[in-house]
């Protein structure tokens, strides 16, 4: 796989990905039902309900079917990825399924950490400055310490009073974007985005300073349909 196309996600990183991923776009049981045998073991299955919004698995091919609801179902599979008892090569099909690009197990160049390649799919790629991601996305959470960091040495006050921190246990801090300043609640649009005159294309007022979530965006071809966005039309 061409590492150039591809990133790199440790076990954990590629489990955390994946539920990410199934809890991103709402329903997603069949993407949940299908790996089920390939994280719990030959014989397992796992069947939707879709009439009365549950799954029908069992564990073993002679065993007893029992209903689930499919919440219970994803954190049934997380605990078992979690738990580091599902081979590397698995967890690559998982991956190839959840994120409908090819996945590879392998051990990354730098670290030599044992992981996951998957592919972005991000060829042709080319952003048409719709707006859509910062118009769309709930990304109020995803701040992080390196962004909040990098903006107080870049001395830019003018994007931390959108900031909001968030003290939290043992000295770990989260952070909220964007939140009107001297209140608690997020803004509906990003304060930043802004759009050209006579031209329906928008842009980022803090291009150069904006939040890494927004610089991975849409990170793979699925993020990019899934939340609307046009780059990949002709």
């Amino acid at each position: 796989m061409d590492a150039q196309k591809a990133v790199f996600l440790t076990r954990e990183e590629a489990v955390t990905a994946i539920r990410l991923d199934l809890h991103q776009y709402g329903a997603q049981t069949g993407l949940l039902c299908d790996p089920f045998p390939v994280v719990m073991g030959t014989g397992a299955i796992a069947l939707p309900d879709t009439d009365h919004g549950r799954v029908w698995i069992k564990y073993k091919t002679r065993g007893p079917t029992r209903p689930i609801s499919s919440e219970e179902l994803a954190d049934t599979l997380f605990a078992r990825m979690a738990r580091q008892d599902v081979p590397t090569e698995r967890l690559a099909e998982f991956c190839r399924g959840v994120f409908k690009e090819s996945a590879m197990a392998g051990v990354d160049r730098q670290s030599r950490q044992e992981g996951v390649w998957v592919a972005t799919g991000m060829d042709g790629y080319n952003c048409r400055q719709c707006g859509q991601c910062c118009l769309a996305l709930d990304y109020h959470s995803e701040c992080t310490e390196a962004d909040y960091q990098r903006w107080q040495a870049a001395g830019r006050d003018d994007i931390l009073r959108w900031v909001r921190l968030v003290p939290g246990k043992n000295g770990t801090n989260a952070y909220r974007i964007w939140v009107a300043p001297g209140t608690e609640e997020p803004v509906s649009t990003c304060p930043f985005l802004t759009k050209e005159t006579g031209s329906e294309k928008r842009t980022c007022a803090i291009h150069a300073e904006k939040p890494e979530i927004c610089r991975l965006y849409p990170f793979t071809r699925k993020h990019a349909r899934m939340t609307g966005c046009i780059g990949f039309d002709p």
